[in-house]
């Protein structure tokens, strides 16, 4: 949430955490194990940049950073990472979700860990 504040200027806050996600890759000869909890927010400030179908520059104005809406059906369109998020954005979960996904020996796992 801190770093959309940053980035966007707007404020948010937490609906439901939606996924935790446990990533083992490789990255310049150097093996991770990554963590990552994925929540779904809800903008609360003035949203005025929701409407804007062009990209645009966060209220940092750096140059080289814009910002750009996508519809969820066209995200096959980009380079999303983790790659999980091209089939569940589209249909969020009722209940957290774990997943795991092993790049190493790939491999992918998907847990249901409860309702929320």
């Amino acid at each position: 949430m801190r770093e959309i504040y940053e980035e966007l200027g707007e404020s948010l806050t937490t609906e439901k955490l939606l996924w935790i996600v446990e990533e083992f890759f490789e990255f310049d000869n150097v093996r991770f194990h990554e963590i990552a909890f994925y929540y779904k927010l809800v903008l609360t400030g003035k949203e005025s940049f929701l409407h804007l179908d062009h990209e645009f520059l966060g209220p940092e104005n750096i140059e080289h950073q814009f910002f750009k809406w996508i519809p969820v059906e066209h995200l096959h369109q980009y380079d999303v990472y983790p790659q999980f998020l091209y089939e569940r954005c589209n249909c969020l979960p009722k209940q957290i979700e774990h997943i795991v996904i092993d790049q190493l020996n790939k491999s992918c796992a998907y847990l249901c860990l409860g309702s929320v």
